[in-house]
């Protein structure tokens, strides 16, 4: 009798476990936020690529790549949010996993950005969905301005600040 009980216990127990996985898993995977602190005029092209990876779609005319990225804000890995799942699950003999699995599926939201690149793949303009960052001289060193003799020190490139910035949404998007 004492060792089916044990038996029931420990099975209870190995169900409780596999099972609450899912939220607290969940919580725990995911993608880090993109830090656009660094994509910037001026960012180099494998540092953007280091925050959204690679691109999914890229236009190059005129001299200049456009590279459109994917990325997801609001689902990072949260050891915080994982712990009070599995606490919840424990408590709540997993009912918790109904509601917790469709609220962690539901974590994040999708965005694109496009990103302009100019002369030694350095970054020119950024283009979110939501906001725009025009184009701003950017120091490149030596490198001479089309048309003009070489620069003699360290000028800036003049880039075209007031014109809308080139790309928008890419032909195939989403």
């Amino acid at each position: 009798m004492f060792k089916r009980h044990t038996l029931h216990g420990i099975a209870f127990l190995a169900i409780l476990f596999m099972a609450s996985g899912c939220s607290v898993i969940m919580a725990l995977s995911g993608d880090p936020e993109p830090n656009f602190a660094v994509i910037q005029p001026g960012a180099s092209r494998s540092m953007v690529e280091k925050e959204l990876g690679t691109p999914f779609h890229t236009d190059q005319q005129s001299g200049q790549r456009t590279d459109w990225y994917r990325y997801e804000l609001g689902n990072a890995p949260n050891g915080d949010r994982a712990l009070a799942n599995f606490a919840l699950d424990v408590y709540s003999i997993l009912l918790w996993e109904i509601i917790a699995t469709p609220r962690e599926l539901m974590m994040g939201d999708d965005h694109e950005m496009s990103v302009v690149y100019g002369p030694g793949d350095r970054v020119i303009a950024v283009h979110r969905e939501d906001e725009e960052t025009v184009a701003e001289p950017i120091h490149l060193g030596n490198t001479p301005l089309p048309g003009k003799e070489k620069s003699t020190g360290t000028q800036p490139i003049e880039t075209p600040g007031n014109q809308p910035v080139p790309g928008g949404r890419p032909p195939s998007s989403r």
